[in-house]
């Protein structure tokens, strides 16, 4: 939440910072380092989804209607935001013209094409669930294709590693686009490794520290203007950058997930985890936010020229902005339309043993959601 908030709050108000102010080198560092929020997002959802699909077999017309759930009631409300707002005011208006080619685009936006086809997104992060959906389309069908509940951990595992060499070589040599798809690769081997056990009881704190200070060096490489030119599009088109950045996430999760330390305990803070349940509906809805109140700043108070003061004073008040509305939207849409768990119960008011397996599922469905 916090990474992708420094993209969008740094190509918005970015602008009123001096050329020269240290500030404006904080904020394009931030803006570069937080796209790999979407990175840590892909990892996640490797860990998780297939987590939940190569436990048992999954039926593949519950799994999507549950990731149809997952996804849809709060995607669909922000985008029918975004498609009003551009009708009432054009001048902002990402909709094509003419009645047909609106109702194409915004269909084609509805199956979460843009991201995967070259197709650009009304809402702008929205490209991220076009991947997310691609791997809910493949990883499934993967499993099931070449029976892969019954092979041998170990060949699980070099085989997804060897489709994450396959994904690096053929983009290096321009065959096989979408890059960044190898994240998800990094999520599936980190469960396999996780589950399996093979590391507990070796991995230690010094290794965390180890990790925790290679992630926030690949961070700072990534926000390196030398490596990264502010005038490029941050999008890790290195197979350098990008290898660095897998091996950092890989390791980030394996010890959040495998090991009692320092990040268990962050992880854990409550504050976070209330943070973590709203992060879906905050990651759609704060970059609306943040264009309302730039657009408010310069066409109704009518603000130009630099300021750092301006900048600063803005920074607190745009977060906090985007996490009120983010909240509502998750407790109006998210939670009561994507997250609600039905519990069976016998008339008696208790719960028979198969509620109780019922009940299990569905919290376990909804920490992999």
């Amino acid at each position: 939440m916090l990474l992708v908030f420094l993209v969008h709050h740094h190509n918005l108000f970015g602008r009123y910072l001096p050329e020269s102010s240290v500030l404006l080198t904080l904020s394009q560092f931030g803006n570069v380092i937080g796209h790999s929020g979407v990175d840590l997002f892909f990892v996640l959802s490797g860990y998780l989804i297939y987590g939940h699909l190569i436990q048992r077999p999954v039926s593949y017309v519950s799994f999507f209607r549950k990731r149809i759930r997952r996804i849809y009631p709060t995607f669909l409300v922000v985008l029918g935001t975004y498609v009003l707002l551009c009708h009432l005011i054009p001048s902002i208006s990402k909709l094509p013209r003419g009645a047909s080619k609106e109702l194409l685009y915004v269909v084609g936006n509805i199956l979460l094409l843009p991201g995967i086809f070259d197709i650009p997104a009304l809402v702008t992060v929205a490209w991220s669930l076009s991947y997310e959906f691609f791997f809910y389309l493949c990883i499934p069908s993967i499993i099931a294709l070449f029976g892969m509940r019954t092979w041998r951990r170990g060949w699980r595992i070099s085989f997804f590693a060897s489709l994450t060499l396959i994904h690096f070589v053929g983009y290096r040599f321009a065959l096989l686009p979408h890059i960044r798809l190898a994240m998800f690769l990094a999520g599936v081997i980190a469960y396999e490794i996780a589950d399996g056990g093979w590391l507990k009881g070796k991995l230690s704190r010094g290794g965390e520290f180890f990790m925790v200070t290679g992630y926030l060096a690949v961070l700072g490489a990534l926000g390196n203007s030398a490596l990264v030119p502010q005038s490029v599009v941050p999008e890790y088109p290195s197979i350098l950058r990008i290898s660095l950045l897998w091996a950092a996430l890989f390791g980030l999760t394996i010890y959040s997930t495998m090991f009692n330390g320092m990040l268990t305990a962050i992880f854990s803070y409550a504050p976070l985890r209330y943070l973590g349940n709203m992060s879906y509906s905050y990651f759609l809805l704060h970059g609306l936010i943040l264009n309302v109140v730039a657009f408010s700043l310069v066409n109704l108070v009518g603000v130009q020229g630099k300021s750092e003061a301006l900048f600063l004073a803005l920074l607190p008040v745009n977060l906090l902005l985007t996490l009120a509305a983010s909240l509502a939207l998750f407790l109006l849409v998210e939670k009561p339309f994507s997250l609600a768990v039905t519990r069976r119960r016998i008339a008696t008011g208790g719960p028979t043993k198969a509620d109780v397996r019922g009940i299990g599922e569905d919290k376990e469905q909804v920490c992999s959601e």
